[in-house]
């Protein structure tokens, strides 16, 4: 019996991929995974391929009630399927919205196709989810929970094959499925991009949902680019007056990996609710810095829900504004649509400057600026926070383009349901919601300039396609335009990748790489460069204020060079930004000003010094001897000796040193104190370190001796 079930079952998949004819035969190459995997579904649900000529409906009152019990999401839906209707007006379609279950509530479209569309039950009150009507690009985004398109002979009942449809579910803050928006229509209606207005589509509805249950309450943006704030792409969170979330869109739902509702600001973010309200409001500035618990740091501005009173801050440290104190206070806080063409943090160095104290890296990029001057496209390597935007930025600031934008587009922290879009820019008027003048897309933005793509081995596989006809053509075409733009850029791409082994797997177009590829330019690992003190003093100065020098001591700069610098200059500026924020008004950056969790990762190197680079990076970049690279630069073991011996391991007891060298550390800070007649802000000087920790380790000694 089972065999002959399977049999029978193996004999409709059968069917299902040989189908041809009339209406016109799956037109796509290769069937996706996504439909084969429906059809099995629907075979093993011994679903018949001739379908049912009967399908059941909700009566008026069934309908309207289940209506009301969807009574946000037809509200938040209805005008944008009313652009979105106006947008394939004439192309025999029709735009639907369902429930979870994939039921039709509304539906607007073309008179002409709507009476066909009835013949097959495709109006409000029909259900339409896999299990009855079978592959269909309502019922399956459902069960998938994500855009589908199920076109012609790829849906699964034969009645159904006139259709073209393309559906994106519906998801509110919190991960649960709301419903559906799909466009349906004629096969022979067939548009490449409608799948990619349906998912922005969706996404507007999700953030209709996400500004009605916002209201009223302290909405937070936030992003880890500065550039995406108060953008489609930005993160954005509501809280009430205690900090407890109550509404959340999708992408800040993936940055934050996926919090409940109810949870604490302080929990999400890691300070104190009413510290970042009162930060917000004293720094001048509603764009602040901070980090999340997990370690991404991330960009945050404060839309309150009214004016703040009362608030004090306990400890402003731990945030920093990252608007420069001297700025116009009309440049200190990003409106609502604007695209800044540049960061605000300072002009980077000119290409002959990076790396003037490492040979290898002043050798790449000098191969890199003779590349862009050439007019090449450009093609950076490099692990994570090495430098691969501050080197693209540089060529740009200092080359030919300088006049014109410098645009970055992080192909990896962009949702794929809104990367086209950012890309490629969407028509005026398309989308309530959206702006009233439609959006332009990052690639026009940097038409006359350079456009910079971050990450680009996670560009999804459907819109290389686009990226390469673009590329091509030195052309592009808006979502729901019929006009192509022409741009003149110059494109630099980078990537931690190996796109090599991305085209070989299939997941990266080898026509796109060998566009992209016209040079390829590596950068080194932090860990392998030369001149790291020549490069923390350059950091030191570009983020310290003009009033303040800061000097880093012997023993917190022996500690940076030994680091292996697992996050390179990415982590190398967060410890000096840190390091700053914690260190005295004497302007010293010691190693008591430094963050703990760099400080267990130090440990850790001091205890295995043979530790490689696959252990503390995560399997990037070469393996590398710390103790090697350390000798490489200069380092002498001896600068760890004596005073210095206890920053070898930060926060070690006195207990933990070897007799001699207690005796040596204590008798030295003593003689400071004697010849600084007990001055301990002047011994402190004289020593090299800061206050703070001249006494942490005065009074660890003094414990010590009790103890014994």
């Amino acid at each position: 019996m089972n065999n002959r079930v399977t049999a029978a079952q193996d004999g409709v998949l059968r069917a299902l991929k040989e189908r041809d004819g009339e209406p016109g035969g799956v037109l796509r190459p290769i069937i996706p995974d996504v439909i084969e995997r429906s059809w099995n579904r629907c075979v093993q649900r011994g679903l018949s391929l001739g379908g049912s000529r009967d399908p059941q409906r909700l009566s008026a009152r069934e309908l309207r009630e289940r209506g009301e019990r969807f009574e946000r999401l037809v509200g938040g839906a209805a005008p944008i399927m009313h652009n979105l209707s106006r947008q394939i007006a004439n192309t025999r379609s029709m735009v639907l919205l369902s429930d979870p279950e994939g039921l039709i509530l509304h539906s607007v479209g073309d008179d002409d196709f709507i009476s066909r569309a009835e013949r097959v039950a495709l109006q409000p009150g029909v259900s339409w989810d896999e299990a009855s009507k079978g592959t269909n690009a309502i019922g399956t985004a459902a069960v998938e929970r994500k855009a589908v398109l199920v076109h012609a002979n790829e849906h699964y009942m034969e009645r159904n094959q006139f259709l073209t449809c393309s559906a994106s579910p519906i998801f509110d803050g919190f991960g649960d499925l709301a419903g559906v928006l799909d466009i349906s229509g004629d096969y022979r209606s067939y548009q490449d991009h409608t799948l990619a207005l349906v998912r922005l589509g969706a996404q507007m509805i999700e953030e209709r949902l996400f500004e009605e249950a916002a209201h009223g309450h302290h909405v937070v943006h936030f992003h880890p680019q500065r550039a995406y704030l108060f953008s489609l792409a930005e993160g954005r969170a509501a809280f009430n007056d205690e900090g407890t979330l109550i509404a959340l869109n999708q992408a800040g739902r993936e940055l934050l990996t996926a919090p409940a509702c109810g949870e604490g600001f302080e929990r999400l973010f890691g300070f104190p609710f009413e510290q970042a309200l009162a930060r917000s409001r004293l720094a001048g500035s509603a764009v602040l810095a901070c980090q999340l618990p997990r370690g991404m740091p991330v960009a945050l501005a404060i839309s309150a829900s009214a004016p703040l009173r009362g608030l004090t801050v306990a400890n402003p440290a731990r945030m920093t504004s990252l608007s420069a104190p001297d700025r116009p206070a009309r440049d200190q806080l990003l409106v609502r649509g604007e695209r800044p063409n540049r960061p605000s943090s300072q002009t980077p160095p000119s290409p002959q400057e990076i790396g003037s104290h490492d040979a290898r890296m002043a050798q790449a990029v000098a191969r890199a600026r003779k590349v862009i001057l050439a007019g090449i496209p450009l093609l950076i390597q490099g692990e994570s926070g090495t430098g691969k935007e501050w080197l693209a930025r540089s060529l740009h600031e200092h080359g030919p383009r300088a006049a014109c934008n410098f645009v970055a587009v992080n192909c990896a922290a962009i949702p794929d349901a809104l990367i086209e879009s950012e890309l490629f820019g969407y028509e005026e008027g398309a989308f309530t919601g959206a702006r009233r003048r439609g959006s332009p897309g990052r690639i026009r933005e940097a038409d006359g300039g350079t456009l910079f793509l971050d990450e680009i081995g996670d560009m999804p596989l459907s819109l290389q396609a686009r990226l390469l006809r673009v590329l091509q053509d030195r052309a592009v075409t808006p979502l729901g335009s019929g006009r192509s733009f022409p741009v003149d850029i110059n494109v630099v791409c980078a990537t931690h990748r190996k796109l090599r082994e991305l085209v070989s797997s299939g997941h990266f177009r080898e026509d796109l790489y060998y566009r992209l590829n016209g040079f390829t330019v590596g950068l080194p690992a932090l860990r392998e460069r030369l001149d790291l003190p020549q490069l923390v003093q350059a950091l030191l100065a570009s983020e310290s204020p003009g009033h303040l020098e800061v000097h880093v001591t012997s023993q917190a700069m022996a500690l940076f060079t030994r680091h292996p610098w697992p996050g390179n200059i990415r982590q190398l500026r967060n410890v000096l930004r840190t390091g700053m924020a914690l260190m005295d008004d004497d302007g010293l950056l010691d190693v008591d000003c430094l963050a703990e969790d760099f400080l267990d990762e130090a440990r850790a190197v001091v205890r295995h010094p043979g530790v490689h680079g696959g252990s503390l990076a995560a399997g990037t970049g070469p393996t590398t001897d710390w103790g090697a690279a350390a000798l490489a630069r200069g380092v002498d073991d001896a600068a760890l000796s004596t005073a210095s011996v206890s920053t070898a391991m930060p926060g070690a007891d006195p207990e933990d040193l070897p007799p001699s060298l207690q005796l040596t550390e204590w008798r030295t800070m003593q003689e400071a104190l004697r010849r600084n007649d007990g001055n301990v802000s002047a011994a402190a000087r004289a020593l090299g370190i800061s206050r703070n920790r001249l006494y942490r380790r005065l009074r660890q000694f003094g414990e010590a001796d009790g103890a014994r």
